[in-house]
């Protein structure tokens, strides 16, 4: 909408997923729970994508699932994105998946690993051709 409002995009997905029973999923307070009692898990994952839920998105997420990995006592992160716009949304995502790994290696008592990050669609906005020139 004209306020910037998507809908419910990440912070419902990923900390009030509604399930068809009625009941409430918050997966980062899952995951982080699960790197710490089974670090080797190959399900270390937090997905904001909700077929239910994409239809009344203002914009679908772009930045859709993300996955951990513990090797070595080092947590790592990897981000699989839809859709990126490189100008802008990708900078800024790098950085906060990037915190967001420091953070859940911190509380789960990890050193910090890798990021990984692997874009579907990568893009510049014609809006944005003259910016990028300059910068």
């Amino acid at each position: 909408n004209k306020y910037g409002y998507l809908g419910d995009v990440y912070g419902k997905q990923w900390r009030a997923w509604k399930t068809t029973a009625g009941e409430t999923l918050d997966q980062l307070k899952d995951v982080i729970e699960m790197i710490k009692k089974t670090p080797d898990s190959r399900r270390l994952i937090v997905s904001a994508w909700n077929p239910e839920d994409v239809p009344s998105m203002a914009l679908p997420p772009c930045h859709t699932l993300f996955q951990f990995y513990v090797a070595d006592g080092k947590l790592s992160c990897q981000l699989y994105q839809r859709s990126g716009d490189i100008f802008l949304g990708i900078p800024f995502n790098i950085a906060s998946y990037s915190l967001l790994t420091h953070l859940i290696a911190h509380e789960c008592g990890l050193e910090v690993g890798e990021f990984v990050h692997t874009i579907g669609d990568a893009h510049i906005y014609t809006n944005h051709f003259e910016q990028v020139e300059k910068q």
